[in-house]
């Protein structure tokens, strides 16, 4: 976080690799298993613009009341799908890629205990709320 005196700016980023997937679906009331081998991977960006409230000289404690936008992506190349141990080809080497955004907002607090002048403990806590819906969704570079 960069702050100057009351306001704070944020940028976070969190992305992960997705590879082979299992899932069982209900179809028609009977319970089907699938298969998907691929891979792919997914990434969220988020950027938030605040409040630093709380702060005391000496102290690295504060409390951050923010909001912001958040947006993400995942894009995944499926090798192949199997539905009960059945291969279906026409499910086969297919990229999917998908896009949203939304907004996030805020509060985390970054709390210090001092045991001595060289030792202390920090606690961080926090809570948000946020969305961010589809906003596009593409089959083999087909919306």
């Amino acid at each position: 976080m960069v702050s100057y005196t009351l306001v704070g700016f944020e940028f976070n980023y969190m992305g992960g690799d997705i590879e082979d997937l299992e899932w069982t679906a209900e179809e028609a009331g009977i319970d089907v298993d699938y298969k998907s081998t691929g891979s792919g991977n997914y990434k969220v960006y988020d950027w938030k613009l605040g409040a630093r409230l709380f702060t005391e000289p000496g102290d690295m404690g504060y409390t951050f009341i923010y909001m912001g936008k958040r947006y993400w992506n995942s894009e995944r190349k499926q090798d192949t799908q199997e539905a009960d141990g059945i291969s279906n080809p026409l499910f086969s080497d297919i990229k999917y890629e998908a896009k949203g955004d939304g907004w996030i907002y805020g509060i985390r607090d970054f709390s210090t205990i001092d045991f001595s002048d060289t030792m202390g403990v920090v606690i961080q806590s926090g809570l948000f709320f946020g969305t961010a819906p589809l906003t596009s969704f593409k089959v083999d570079g087909t919306k």
